[in-house]
């Protein structure tokens, strides 16, 4: 079973991570320029042209939080999406073994009332039994590409996993 909670959850605090260090990383202003006399005009000048540095930063972060949000979303959306069908596959498989068990009962109880012998099988039992390996071979095709889908998801998020690992 999928646990995507952890994985996102993971995720999550690994790119928190990254943009804490990357935040704590940057330049010390005083270092930018060389100190030197500024006139008051240049002084303010710097600070206009400064704050408007600092709303583009903000209008940059906040649609960055957008598509990290939006992003987020849709992979847990996905990631529900694999588990809800992962569930119904183990109840399917669950279904499938009892009806194994009630048709092994079946043709015990069978033999036991009609007095057949082993390897003696009547015609409704053989065309049941087929009716079961239809079933089976079914439930194993659709357990390989379940697999084979799995796999791939796992293997596409431990890239990123690995990516968000290398950036923090």
């Amino acid at each position: 079973m999928i646990h995507g909670d952890g994985l996102l959850q993971e995720a999550v605090a690994q790119l928190e991570t990254s943009l804490r260090d990357a935040a704590a990383d940057r330049p010390d202003s005083s270092k930018e320029k060389t100190m030197h006399a500024q006139t008051r005009p240049a002084i303010h000048g710097d600070h206009r042209h400064w704050q408007n540095d600092i709303k583009m930063w903000r209008e940059d972060v906040r649609e960055w939080q957008k598509e990290q949000a939006k992003l987020l979303a849709d992979i847990e959306i996905a990631l529900g999406a694999n588990n809800t069908a992962l569930n119904h596959h183990v109840t399917s498989i669950g279904e499938h073994e009892e009806k194994i068990a009630r048709h092994e009962h079946f043709i015990a109880e069978c033999e036991r009332s009609l007095g057949l012998q082993a390897g003696e099988v009547e015609t409704g039992l053989t065309e049941a039994h087929q009716k079961e390996a239809g079933a089976h071979a079914t439930l194993r095709q659709l357990h390989e590409r379940i697999k084979r889908h799995h796999h791939r998801a796992m293997a596409r998020l431990a890239i990123v996993r690995q990516a968000l690992e290398r950036e923090a």
